[in-house]
C-alpha cells in the first residue's frame, strides 16, 4: 500500500483558482478600466489585515516607482512570540529570486563575450553529464536557465537538501538523475541546472560565483544587507526567522534556517526590501545604476523573453482579468496581467517565501518578504496590480486564505484516511535486525538503518539533519518521522525482501512537495558507506 499522493505544492504559481466558485466571484468584480493608482494608506492597512489573518509572524514591502522607493515598510516580529520588530532593514531567505541574479551574472559574462547563451556547457564545464550522452553533449546555457532540461519540478534536490557534498560533488551526482520528459519537451523547474549555470562563472573568470555577484551587482548598487551564504550573516540582529504555520490550529512552530551554500546559484541568498528595492531600480532602468551600464539592455532584455511555456489551465481565462500566457525567461517568471508583461519570481525555503514583480512598461515593481510559508505573497501581488491599474481590487487575500486553508484540510484527511485504511494487525516479515542495513543508490548516497532504543532508525548519511525514527505501521511498511526536519510531515518506508527472504531494497515516500523521496532507489549495499 502506498501513501496518498501529496506531492502538490500550494506554492501559489498564478494563476492559482481552484474552485469554481471562486472563478465566479471575481467575475462579479467591475471590469472598469481607470487610470487608478495605489493609495499607500490603504495598502498600509490592507498588508496588515493579512498578516493578521494568514497567521504571518513578519512580512515587508518595498514599491518602486520611476527608479524611486515610493514605501518600505515591515510588518510584525522577526521571530514569534519575541518582541524584535520587521523593518525595512530585515533579513529574508530570498531562495529562488537569486535565480535573477545568477542570469545577470551570465548575461554580463556575455557583453564581454566570456560567454555565449547558444555555448555547450561542456565548451566551460568539460565534466558535466547527464542522463543521456547527446543530451549532455547539446544543453547549452540558455538550457540551464529556463528549465527545459527534460527534469521534472525539483527533481535531484534531495541531492543537495542538507547534505555534505560540495557542489562539484551535487554536479557529479546530476548524471544518474532519471529525467521525466524529452529534451526542451517541456517546463520543469530544475534547481541543479541553475547550479550548473552558476559554476560557468568560475569556470570563465576565475572567481566565485559568490565573488563575482558581490563585486559585479552587489557592490555597485549598495546592496550592503544582502548575503550569498547561510553563515554571512549569522549575529545580525535583523534577521527574520522562518516559521510553519498551521491554519487549522493556529500553531506557529519556529524553524531552523535551511542551508542552501552547495546550490547557492539556485537559491542562497538573503537580503532586505530596501535592498531589493535597489535591484528593482536597476533592472527597471535596463541595466544602468548612476549612468554607467552595468549590463546591456540587449542581453538584459534576452532574459526576459520567453524561452519556455508553462501551461495554463482553462480557469485563466475566466479570472479577471484574463491570464493569456506564463512562462519562464533566463531567471525570470513572465505573464500578462491588464495587458502588461510582468516579469518576477516566487522565492520559496522551509519557513520563508517571497514575492518579486516588475511591470517594465510602467516603470513600477515591488517585493514582498514573508518568514513563513502561504499564499499571503500572491494574494498581495494581485491586489496590488489590481489597485495600481484601477484603483480597486478584490479581496485576494480572503480568497486564496479559504483556498489555502482547504489544501491543508485536505491534506490533512487525505493521510488520516490512508493511516485508518491499512491492516494494522500484519506483522512484519522479519525480526528488526533483519531489517538493518546499509542502502544505498548512485544520485543519492547512502542511508543506514540500524536498531535504536527498541527500534529502528533511518539515517541519510550525506546529511547531518537528516534521521527518523521507523514505527510498525503494516507487514514489511513502517511510519518515519524526521528528527530535525520538522517542516517535513510523516511518511512511510517500505522494505522489500529478495527471493531468500532478505531485505533487499527500500522506498521511502515522504509527502512533501518539494521533494521526491521516490527517486532514490535505495537497494541493499554490503559493508560500503560513503
Amino acid at each position: 500500500m502506498n501513501p496518498p499522493g501529496l506531492h502538490r505544492r500550494f506554492r501559489t504559481y498564478y494563476p492559482v483558482i481552484p474552485f469554481l466558485c471562486s472563478l465566479l466571484l471575481l467575475q462579479s468584480c467591475s471590469r472598469e478600466h481607470g487610470p487608478g493608482r495605489l493609495d499607500l494608506d490603504k495598502l498600509d492597512g490592507y498588508m496588515e489585515k493579512s498578516r493578521r489573518e494568514w497567521h504571518v509572524p513578519g512580512l515587508a514591502i518595498a514599491i518602486v516607482k520611476d527608479d524611486s522607493v515610493v514605501f518600505a515598510r515591515g510588518y510584525g516580529v522577526q521571530e514569534y512570540g519575541k518582541p524584535g520588530r520587521v523593518d525595512e532593514h530585515t533579513l529574508f531567505s530570498i531562495a529562488s529570486i537569486t535565480k535573477g541574479f545568477t542570469s545577470s551574472a551570465l548575461a554580463m559574462l556575455e557583453d564581454e563575450g566570456k560567454i555565449s547563451w547558444d555555448e555547450q556547457v561542456q565548451h566551460y564545464l568539460p565534466d558535466f553529464r547527464l542522463y543521456d550522452p547527446c543530451v549532455s553533449s547539446e544543453i547549452r546555457v540558455r538550457d540551464l536557465l529556463c528549465h527545459r532540461s527534460g527534469f521534472k519540478t525539483f527533481s535531484g534536490d534531495l541531492v543537495w537538501y542538507e547534505t555534505a557534498y560540495s557542489p562539484d560533488e551535487v554536479l557529479r551526482r546530476v548524471r544518474y538523475l532519471k529525467p521525466a520528459y524529452g529534451f526542451r519537451y517541456r517546463y520543469g523547474y530544475s534547481n541543479l541546472m541553475y547550479l550548473a549555470a552558476g559554476e560557468i562563472v568560475p569556470s570563465v573568470t576565475g572567481m566565485s560565483w559568490e565573488a563575482f555577484v558581490t563585486g559585479r551587482i552587489l557592490q555597485p548598487l549598495g546592496m550592503e544587507r544582502t548575503f550569498l551564504r547561510t553563515l554571512d550573516f549569522m549575529g545580525d540582529p535583523d534577521v527574520a526567522m522562518p516559521h510553519q504555520v498551521d491554519l487549522l490550529d493556529t500553531t506557529t512552530l519556529v524553524l531552523p534556517f535551511m542551508n542552501w551554500d552547495n546550490c547557492a546559484p539556485a537559491g542562497a541568498m538573503f537580503s532586505s526590501v530596501a535592498d531589493l528595492g535597489r535591484w528593482i531600480r536597476f533592472q527597471l532602468a535596463m541595466g544602468n545604476w548612476n549612468g554607467q551600464q552595468l549590463i546591456s539592455g540587449e542581453n538584459l532584455w534576452e532574459t526576459r523573453e520567453l524561452h519556455t511555456v508553462r501551461p495554463l489551465d482553462m480557469g485563466s481565462l475566466n479570472a479577471w482579468p484574463p491570464i493569456h500566457f506564463s512562462g519562464y525567461g533566463l531567471g525570470w517568471e513572465l505573464y500578462d496581467y491588464h495587458g502588461w508583461k510582468v516579469i518576477g519570481h516566487e522565492g520559496g525555503t522551509d519557513g520563508m517565501l517571497s514575492r518579486l514583480v516588475m511591470v517594465p512598461e510602467e516603470n513600477f515593481g515591488f517585493v514582498i518578504l514573508s518568514n513563513s510559508i502561504s499564499g499571503i505573497t500572491t494574494a498581495l501581488e494581485y491586489y496590488i496590480l489590481d489597485q495600481y491599474e484601477q484603483g480597486k481590487s478584490y479581496d485576494w487575500s480572503k480568497l486564496f486564505l479559504k483556498d489555502f486553508i482547504a489544501y491543508q484540510e485536505d491534506t490533512r484527511r487525505e493521510w488520516v484516511e490512508y493511516l485508518e485504511s491499512a491492516d494494522r494487525s500484519v506483522k512484519p516479515s522479519l525480526e528488526l535486525p533483519g531489517y538493518e542495513g546499509i542502502y544505498g543508490c548512485d544520485l543519492y548516497g547512502n542511508v543506514e538503518v540500524r536498531s535504536e532504543g527498541g527500534g529502528l532508525v533511518l539515517d541519510f548519511l550525506p546529511s547531518d539533519r537528516m534521521e527518523g525514527d521507523l514505527e510498525h505501521f503494516s507487514g514489511d511498511t513502517f511510519l518515519i518521522r524526521l528528527r530535525n526536519m520538522p517542516s517535513l510531515p510523516q511518511g512511510t518506508v517500505k522494505f522489500y525482501l529478495d527471493a531468500g527472504g532478505k531485505a533487499s531494497q527500500i522506498r521511502v515516500e515522504i509527502p512533501s512537495p518539494d521533494f521526491d523521496f521516490t527517486e532514490l532507489e535505495l537497494k541493499k549495499m554490503i559493508d560500503k558507506k560513503n
